[in-house]
């Protein structure tokens, strides 16, 4: 999807359509390369960061460590304290949440003013920008861990049910898997998740099966109440 602020953004810039909240809260995504970032980490403002780089400079042991970084924060100075006085305000009042991973910075909200403004006023560090289509909106804030698609999967499945087995805690009962094989094609399983029912084990990492509608979910949740799971729903974006 691409909106009104794109005809200022570079083809230089990957613009994606999303179809799913970044961490189950975000709408919007994007992520700038800004060497010498790494000092938004943990630090707000120009004060804050100064004293952080002082720190650093005074032992001799940081300064070896960490001497790679301070020469790009000092290369970039001016971009790195009009980003953290950009961001200090979103930050502190939890419209933005922050990740970096020098020279990457990648700034989530769902305050889509902030999101225009942060590209514009950084549009040479701008590296890529994701934002779900206009009518996505309302279905995507409905509920955690909904997924737009312009497809089903398999063209029938509502829903997907992750599940894990971490510890002798956790308990995934092979009824499970019998009780599905008897709903016919209203339960599939992913090949990884048979194997785990067919061969004894006790570990299972990011296993699942599609469920095709809310009562066939509503029974296997039944089943699980041992175990970690997530359960993702399906949107057709037909349907919005």
């Amino acid at each position: 999807m691409r909106q009104s602020i794109d005809k200022e953004i570079t083809n230089a810039v990957k613009v994606e359509q999303s179809y799913q909240l970044w961490y189950n809260k975000y709408l919007y995504k994007s992520t700038f390369i800004i060497p010498g970032i790494f000092v938004l980490r943990n630090y707000h403002n120009e004060a804050e960061i100064e004293a952080h780089i002082e720190d650093i400079q005074r032992a001799s042991w940081k300064r070896a460590l960490f001497s790679s970084f301070i020469d790009a924060y000092r290369q970039n100075q001016n971009a790195i304290l009009a980003f953290a006085k950009l961001t200090d305000h979103g930050r502190k009042n939890k419209d933005i949440f922050i990740r970096i991973q020098d020279p990457h910075v990648s700034i989530f909200t769902n305050n889509l003013d902030i999101h225009t403004a942060l590209e514009k006023a950084f549009a040479p560090q701008l590296h890529s920008i994701s934002r779900p289509d206009e009518k996505c909106i309302p279905a995507l804030l409905d509920g955690k861990n909904v997924m737009v698609v312009k497809k089903l999967p398999h063209d029938r499945y509502r829903y997907k049910v992750v599940i894990n087995n971490y510890s002798v805690s956790h308990s995934i009962p092979k009824s499970l898997l019998d009780w599905g094989l008897a709903q016919g094609d209203a339960v599939k399983f992913s090949k990884k998740t048979e194997r785990y029912f067919k061969t004894p084990s006790l570990y299972l990492d990011q296993g699942f099966l599609y469920i095709e509608d809310e009562s066939t979910l509503t029974m296997c949740n039944m089943f699980l109440t041992k175990c970690p799971k997530r359960i993702i729903k399906y949107v057709l974006e037909s349907e919005l």
